[in-house]
């Protein structure tokens, strides 16, 4: 990866041994930091949530969903539950929570694009989007619901410890 965009792609004063990428003046580190939605600032974002919340450090894992081409996952502390909604597909999928015990506020997209949304009853997923979600509401069993095209009704539940 390069640094920047000046000459010899910030690595030296002098021409590095090794050659340049021909798109190193748009490719490097300097234009990712620069870019709201790059893969860098996704790493950054991922990051300081994990910092913020204790169940992404040391809260317990509960797989809850992997049907077709959605992964959901709950991470989650007596305190704090947070799930995590992967798309690994190109088509666009919907995660239902049900209205009646859940709901929470969007935390991250992987595209970068949207956070801070109210959560209820469901998350559209578009193709190969993630979304991390900070669950609210009561502390009983909720369940998660996911919906794709191919798949209707598959159920997992967000249990909290005994």
């Amino acid at each position: 990866m390069q640094w920047d965009a000046g000459r010899f792609a910030g690595f030296s004063a002098v021409e590095p041994w090794l050659p340049l990428e021909t798109v190193y003046q748009q490719r490097n580190v300097a234009a990712l930091r620069a870019d709201d939605k790059s893969i860098y600032q996704l790493h950054r974002r991922l990051i300081a949530l994990r910092r913020q919340h204790p169940a992404l450090q040391v809260g317990s894992y509960r797989p809850r969903a992997a049907e077709g081409d959605l992964l959901v996952f709950v991470r989650e502390t007596d305190s704090e539950c947070i799930l995590v909604a992967l798309n690994l597909g190109a088509q666009p999928a919907a995660v239902k929570l049900p209205s009646d015990n859940r709901e929470g506020r969007l935390l991250l997209s992987s595209l970068c694009d949207r956070a801070d949304e109210r959560v209820a009853r469901a998350i559209d997923l578009r193709g190969n989007e993630g979304v991390i979600i900070e669950l609210s509401g009561q502390q009983t069993r909720p369940t998660v619901q996911q919906t794709t095209a191919s798949s209707r009704g598959t159920t997992g539940k967000c249990a909290r410890s005994p």
